[in-house]
Parts: structure tokens; C-alpha cells; sequence
């Protein structure tokens, strides 16, 4: 069956090679910006850029440059794939460039909401988004995730104890993750056992999107165990260990002054979580993923974090320290692989529709006419593979942020038109809570551990195929399987 698939791949992207080239004979560069051509009313695209979004945006580029417009089926979109473009799509207020179709496809998606997606909404963005600016912003950061680290701590010891095993990588560096995050944002009565579900509803996403069926039931069954035990939650309405100023407590109140203890509040939740979750967990994983295909980088980063806890007096003491304890020039070369993971991973903006006709200004001055009902996309993988902006722009480079003078609240990123976190007025809400997550989940994995290859990766490191229909972030079927071994100095833990 397998070798079926493959086949079948395999003629779908000779066959979409072939299309492009004769497509080509049909471009008109006369127009700004350049209209991709079709044969099928844009259905033919629709199709090519389903399969492989990532290939087909790729394909695009080269024919038509940074900036072009392209019909997918019915929808009509404008890529932007330069820096400077892909700013002023940051820039352009939710007046003119608005995110409600997203938002109405993700709940639909994640959490299958057919119907009240507009109240849905307005509660998303009246109270959730407020709820994570006040708590999640790197003022109130260090209050919100008090007990963050030694949760973490604890979930990867209790998930590490037997180390006559291989472990899942995907699994070491998501799930503890994944619940301290979640005890932190929700309290301690919140269900602990709702990993597995998500991630298998979180591996469909980019099916869903596709509308294709393959994994369908597996991740409709998770999504319905998920709700039940979110609906569980609710129904409790129990956060006993959190002060009334805590994200637990706050969000608490959120669901109850809308009366969110049925279906209802149980999808916002699962929306809440993959929010939070999605894309954090894709950057942690490949994080060490890329780590450990770079032997040398590896041994820097651990050299960097093992100095820091010498300097603290203890593993513990370092990650009661919390997020400002953290937010200090002795981890430059950590948090430059972290972003470097982010460069490599991310591969286009949330998709923004226009409200009006009205032009967008670049920075040299051009004007994108951009009409009403348009969807307008930014390629940021195209701006982060630019040799001209990044040497060596597909390889990870672990200290390629580091030589920036360091700055403290900010990521290293300064000079680089790098947009893996947003901008502008869009920028991520939870990009300081994802940063420093991951910066902890590698602290303690580089210096507990030595990590092997299992049997099932014998012929060394190689980084998990990326997924060809991904959508905004890399995904991966694939996983890497470790055997962990105690460090010396680490033996009694």
C-alpha cells in the first residue's frame, strides 16, 4: 500500500512540474503585480498548491517574482516573499487587512465549530487576546509561570526513569511541555492526560486543510476525547491553587461570565491549546532535532548552559529564576538556536483579506493595489532562504544570532528581516512564553542527558522529512527515537 503512495507522489510532483512548465509560456510580466497563469480557472493551482504548498509558492517566485497574484479556485490571493512587503502586511490595520476568515477556518478545523463561530470570535478577541497580552507580555511573564520550570522538571524525570528504553524525541520534548504550559495557563485540576489526543489532532491539521480524509477518524475521535475532558473541566469550575490575578484564575472567569461550561467552552479551550501549543511544540522538537545533527554546535550550547547552572548554584535554582533569570547574555548562543530552529521552520504568515480596495505601500515606495475580498499571504520561508540576506540560508546555524550586541525583552533578531514571530501589530501574542519554554526544555534535556541514536535511527542523525502539504509552520510525520543516558555529574537524579 505504502509503495502505492509513493508512486503516486512521486507522479503528482513530475506532473506538477510539467504544468508549470507549460504555464510559463502563458506569463505576462506587464502587470504589478504579475498574475499567475491557469488553464482551469485557478482550479488547477488549487490543486497543485494543496498538495504542496511550500513546492508550489517556490514555483511561483521563480516565475514571477517577490510579489504576484495567484487564483485558487475561487479564492484570489497576493503573495508578498520579500522582507519589506511581508513588514507592511504587519503594518496594515485589521481595518484594511483583517484575520476573521482564518479564524473562522481554525475553529472550524481544530475544533469543529459549524455553527456560533461569531460569538466564538468576539470572545476571542474581547477577552482571550487581552488575557494573553496581560499575562503572557514579558512584565507580568515571570508571575504567570512561577512554577513552570519545576513542572517541567518533574514531567521529564517521570518520563525519563527508565533508560534501558528508547524515548521518543516528538514525545521528550512536547509532552512535559505541553502539561506544565497547560497547569500554568489553567490550574492544577486541568487534565493531564490530553497529550497523546492532541497531538494526533494536531498531526491532521494539515489534511484538514487539504479537506482530505486520510487520518480523518483517528483525529475526530481524539478532538471528541479532548472536548469531553474539556467539558469535565468546565463543568468543575475549579482553580483552588491560583490568586485572582493568575492566567488560571483570569481565564476561569472568562469562561464562566460567558457561561462557556458545555461543547461551546470546550472548543474555545481546544482553540485556547493549539494557540499556545502548535507551533511551540514543532520549535522545541526541531530544536534539538537540529542540535543534534550539529555535534559541535550541540557541545557549545551545553558548555553555555552548563556554566549558567554552575553560576546559579544548581539545575533547580537556575529554573526558579524563571523567565528574567533566563533573559541574560550567558544564553546567547541557546537563544540563537532557538531562533535559528524558528528561521527554518516557519514557512508563511496567517492569511489576511482585504475589507476595501486600497493600496498597500512598500517601503521603496511602490504601491500593491489590493482589491476587496483579496487574501493577501506572506512567504516568509522565501525571505528566510534569501542568500542574500542569510549565508548559507537551508543549513542551521547555531550562532548565527549570537553575535548581536544582546538586548534585554528582545530576541536577538534585530537587523534581520526575520518574521517567524509576527510584527507589527500582528506580532506573537505568546512569543515570550514560547521562547522561554523551549529554552527550558533544552537546559535541562543538554544537561541531564547524553543522547544516542536507538536502533530505529542506527545510521546516525538524520532530521524527520518535512511533511509536503505543511501549512504556516513545517510539520513532520516522522520522529526520531533516543536512548538517554545520566550525565556523570548527574548520576543520583
Amino acid at each position: 500500500m505504502s509503495s502505492f503512495i509513493l508512486v503516486g507522489a512521486y507522479i503528482l510532483r513530475k506532473l506538477a512540474d510539467i504544468i508549470a512548465h507549460i504555464y510559463s509560456y502563458f506569463f505576462d510580466a506587464s502587470s504589478f503585480p504579475p498574475q499567475v497563469p491557469s488553464l482551469l480557472a485557478g482550479y488547477d493551482n488549487g490543486l497543485l498548491c494543496a498538495l504542496n504548498p511550500c513546492a508550489f509558492l517556490s514555483r511561483c517566485r521563480q516565475q514571477c517574482g517577490p510579489i504576484y497574484r495567484v487564483s485558487l479556485g475561487s479564492m484570489r490571493l497576493v503573495i508578498v516573499s520579500s522582507g519589506d512587503a511581508i513588514s507592511s502586511v504587519f503594518l496594515a490595520s485589521s481595518q484594511l487587512l483583517c484575520l476573521d476568515p482564518l479564524h473562522r477556518e481554525v475553529l472550524y478545523i481544530v475544533a469543529g465549530v459549524k455553527t456560533n463561530y461569531a460569538y466564538l470570535h468576539e470572545v476571542m478577541i474581547r477577552d482571550l487576546y487581552p488575557l494573553i497580552d496581560r499575562c503572557l507580555s514579558p512584565r507580568s511573564l515571570g508571575q504567570t509561570t512561577q512554577t513552570f520550570g519545576p513542572m517541567l522538571l518533574s514531567g521529564i524525570k517521570n518520563l525519563t526513569r527508565d533508560h534501558s528504553k528508547s524515548i521518543s524525541l516528538m514525545q521528550l520534548t512536547n509532552e512535559p511541555l505541553y502539561t506544565a504550559t497547560n497547569l500554568v495557563m489553567f490550574g492544577s485540576t486541568f487534565p493531564t492526560d490530553t497529550y497523546k489526543d492532541f497531538q494526533t489532532l494536531n498531526k491532521s491539521v494539515p489534511y484538514r486543510i487539504g479537506r482530505t480524509l486520510l487520518h480523518y477518524w483517528p483525529s475526530y475521535a481524539a478532538r471528541m476525547r479532548l472536548l469531553r475532558s474539556f467539558m469535565d473541566y468546565l463543568q468543575r469550575g475549579e482553580v483552588n491553587d491560583c490568586d485572582d490575578k493568575s492566567a488560571c484564575a483570569r481565564s476561569m472567569h472568562i469562561f464562566k461570565d460567558n457561561n462557556f461550561q458545555s461543547l461551546e467552552g470546550a472548543q474555545f479551550v481546544l482553540i485556547f491549546l493549539w494557540t499556545i501549543h502548535s507551533n511551540t511544540m514543532v520549535n522545541s522538537f526541531f530544536s534539538l532535532s537540529f542540535l543534534l545533527g550539529d555535534p559541535i554546535g550541540f557541545a557549545r550550547v551545553r558548555t553555555e548552559i552548563d556554566s549558567a547552572v554552575q553560576n546559579f548554584g544548581s539545575l533547580e535554582a537556575l529554573l526558579q529564576a524563571g523567565p528574567d533569570g533566563l533573559d541574560d547574555p550567558s544564553f546567547k548562543l541557546l537563544t540563537s538556536a532557538i531562533m535559528e530552529t524558528m528561521r527554518l521552520t516557519v514557512l508563511q504568515t496567517a492569511m489576511r483579506q482585504a475589507n476595501c480596495d486600497f493600496d498597500l505601500k512598500l517601503k521603496d515606495g511602490k504601491m500593491i493595489s489590493i482589491k476587496k475580498g483579496e487574501h493577501v499571504l506572506g512567504d516568509v520561508h522565501a525571505v528566510h532562504m534569501d542568500g542574500t540576506v542569510f549565508s548559507d540560508p537551508e543549513t542551521f546555524v547555531v550562532d548565527r544570532f549570537a553575535q548581536q550586541p544582546y538586548r534585554r525583552k528582545h530576541l536577538q533578531t534585530d537587523g534581520y528581516p526575520f518574521h517567524a514571530l509576527g510584527g507589527g501589530r500582528h506580532a506573537c501574542k505568546g512569543r515570550w512564553l514560547a521562547v522561554y519554554g523551549i529554552k527550558v526544555v533544552l537546559i535541562i534535556l543538554l544537561h541531564l542527558f547524553d543522547f544516542n541514536p536507538a536502533e530505529e535511527n542506527s545510521a546516525g542523525w538524520c532530521l524527520p522529512r518535512v511533511h509536503p502539504r505543511s501549512v504556516a509552520v513545517i510539520h513532520t510525520e516522522d520522529d526520531i527515537f533516543v536512548r538517554l543516558s545520566p550525565r556523570q555529574a548527574e548520576k543520583g537524579l
